[in-house]
């Protein structure tokens, strides 16, 4: 029987959570899916551990690749994918038993080409529930609006149910970080509607060593490159939106302004000309950017801060970002 829906995962380094987060797909109340594991070339055990799910589950397929990345593996999963739908899930996180049946619901009962679920966010000591609200159907506009302002519906690409054909001509970008701001917006913008609903399914772990909470410069730059790219692929289509569509560029800003201070004077040298383009960028677009920014009092301080490309600047954005961090529970 085709598999109505198939779920891509990524997997790289991640032996402790695979398990777990592997059985949490399986064990899936719908149970008409294909998973799809694309072991990028990791050093444990992970490659095994793959494999031993292969023999168990004939609906489990491996795919072992060399390791360029998130993007070229979530690619290969998406080349072998033969469901109707897809999904995503990274490989150290996990789901609840029935999140595929209830975002399945949601697309046959509205219709839509995108169904959401909010999702906690799995810290240490503690966790939060994102996105969190009532059932909604949105318009395609509507759709863009609220994914461009971060109003309920984020970037993050595992929290949801596709049709796969959404991504004939959409793929994540190879070589790059940052790759689901690179892509969402692409797919909602052939999406003719998107439902949300309103009960969080998916466990996204903040791993302290993970990639996420790493200190990789080249994320965050590519983070900026890609929230230009949508400024420009956008504006022509929704002129109305220029101001919304400058907040991410902002937030891009204010990541690379936290790391500054902890990667020293030489890569804050070496990068000198493309912090003084973000600085410039700030000074011009940093007030427009607040209008429509959801940030809270700290994040509009380091948005502030984003106009002066010095050390005391920096510093000051470091401190605030772990301030943040630490009032989620960090």
């Amino acid at each position: 029987m085709t598999p109505t829906i198939s779920i891509v995962v990524p997997v790289y380094q991640v032996e402790p959570y695979l398990k777990k987060s592997v059985e949490s797909i399986l064990n899936q109340t719908y149970q008409n899916i294909e998973v799809i594991l694309v072991c990028d070339f990791s050093t444990d055990r992970c490659g095994e551990i793959c494999d031993d799910f292969a023999k168990k589950d004939l609906r489990v397929r491996v795919i072992h690749k060399e390791h360029y990345g998130l993007s070229a593996a979530r690619n290969a999963g998406l080349d072998m994918a033969s469901g109707e739908y897809v999904g995503f899930v990274d490989s150290d996180d996990w789901i609840e038993p029935d999140m595929y049946a209830y975002l399945m619901d949601g697309v046959r009962k509205t219709g839509a080409s995108i169904s959401i679920c909010p999702f906690w966010e799995e810290y240490p000591r503690s966790s939060r529930v994102v996105g969190q609200g009532w059932d909604t159907l949105l318009d395609h506009r509507q759709a863009m609006l609220m994914l461009i302002t971060s109003n309920r519906i984020t970037n993050t690409v595992w929290n949801k149910l596709y049709r796969r054909s959404l991504f004939d001509g959409v793929r994540f970008p190879a070589g790059r970080l940052s790759e689901d701001n690179a892509t969402a917006y692409r797919l909602f913008d052939k999406a003719d509607s998107v439902c949300i609903l309103s009960s969080p399914k998916y466990h996204y772990l903040i791993n302290p060593r993970g990639l996420m909470r790493a200190k990789n410069l080249n994320r965050e730059l590519d983070f900026w490159k890609a929230a230009n790219e949508r400024y420009d692929t956008l504006l022509p289509k929704y002129p109305e939106w220029e101001d919304p569509l400058k907040v991410d560029i902002m937030q891009a800003i204010m990541n690379v302004w936290s790391l500054m201070w902890d990667l020293g004077g030489a890569a804050r040298r070496e990068y000198a000309g493309e912090l003084r383009q973000m600085a410039l960028y700030a000074r011009t677009n940093c007030q427009d950017a607040l209008q429509w920014c959801h940030f809270g009092l700290t994040g509009r301080i380091r948005t502030r801060l984003t106009q002066y490309d010095c050390g005391w600047s920096f510093w000051l954005c470091r401190i605030l970002k772990r301030l943040s961090y630490i009032r989620c529970g960090g």
